[in-house]
């Protein structure tokens, strides 16, 4: 009877952490001489930048933000953010940075088309102001 209990003790914690949706999120934008990337995931916020706005670091994410982060990801239509038509198309002249979305989750890749970073696709642009509200938390 212990037998079972120890062996089947590491199996049930596989199957309650697989219950719990993995998933990642990261903004990302590029220019000459600057660029930021944040990745959100189940466990931490990373922030890594350069250029003159350069910040580095990352924390743990709580559970009522991954929650909010989740439900932000859940509500949008994760196959068409690829075909979403960006707003503006400034980051050809070099006037703002090119931004995209890529969000993981459930073992799928979904990466959305170039876009200009501040002036995202309206579809997208709740989850992107969440990511950015909480990598200004991260010091």
């Amino acid at each position: 009877m212990v037998f079972l209990i120890l062996f089947m003790n590491p199996i049930c914690s596989e199957q309650n952490q697989d219950r719990t949706m993995q998933f990642s999120v990261t903004y990302k934008a590029v220019t000459r001489g600057a660029n930021f990337e944040y990745i959100i995931n189940n466990e931490r916020i990373v922030v890594n930048s350069m250029g003159l706005d350069q910040k580095n670091g990352e924390r743990a994410i709580t559970p009522q933000e991954r929650n909010q982060v989740m439900a932000l990801v859940n509500k949008m239509e994760l196959d068409e953010i690829r075909t979403l038509i960006p707003p503006s198309n400034n980051s050809a002249t070099d006037r703002v940075l090119i931004a995209s979305l890529r969000v993981s989750k459930d073992g799928k890749i979904y990466e959305s088309s170039s876009f200009d970073e501040g002036n995202p696709p309206k579809e997208i642009k709740p989850l992107i102001d969440k990511i950015v509200a909480l990598v200004e938390t991260v010091e």
